[in-house]
C-alpha cells in the first residue's frame, strides 16, 4: 500500500481525531484529564516556523502522524508520535520522523509534499 506523508495544520480534523487516540493511549494510564488533553489539541508549536506536523495516509486512510518542534538548526524535538494500530509494524513512524528531521519545517515540509510516495 502506497504511503504518503503531508504537512497539515495541528487543528485539521484528520489530525484531532488521530491525536485524540494517542492521547488516550499514551496518557491514558497516568491519570490525567484526557478529554482536557484531547480538546487542548497538538501544541501550536508543531506549526511553522517552530515546528512541522505530518499525517501519514496509507491509501487514502489517515494512518499516524508526528510532530518535530526545533529548536535550533540542528536540534529538534519529538512532540508527537502515533501510528493507528492497524498500521503498525510497517515502518511508518520512521517515514513520519525522517523528514521530520531535516533541519527546518520548510524542509520537512518539502520532504513531505506528497508527490513522492513512501515505502514502507
Amino acid at each position: 500500500m502506497e504511503t504518503k506523508l503531508e504537512q497539515i495544520a495541528v487543528d485539521g480534523p484528520e489530525v484531532l481525531g488521530l491525536y485524540a487516540d494517542f492521547i488516550r493511549e499514551a496518557d491514558g494510564p497516568l491519570g490525567i484529564d484526557l478529554e482536557a488533553e484531547i480538546a487542548a489539541g497538538p501544541p501550536r508549536d508543531l506549526e511553522p516556523p517552530d515546528g512541522v506536523l505530518l499525517l501519514a495516509r496509507a491509501g487514502d486512510e489517515p494512518a499516524g502522524l508526528g510532530g518535530v518542534r526545533h529548536l535550533g538548526a540542528e536540534v529538534a524535538e519529538v512532540k508527537s508520535m502515533y501510528v493507528a494500530p492497524a498500521h503498525r509494524g510497517r515502518g511508518l513512524a520512521r517515514a513520519i520522523l525522517s523528514p521530520s528531521w531535516s533541519g527546518s519545517p520548510e524542509s520537512a515540509a518539502a520532504a513531505a509534499s506528497g508527490s513522492t510516495p513512501l515505502t514502507t
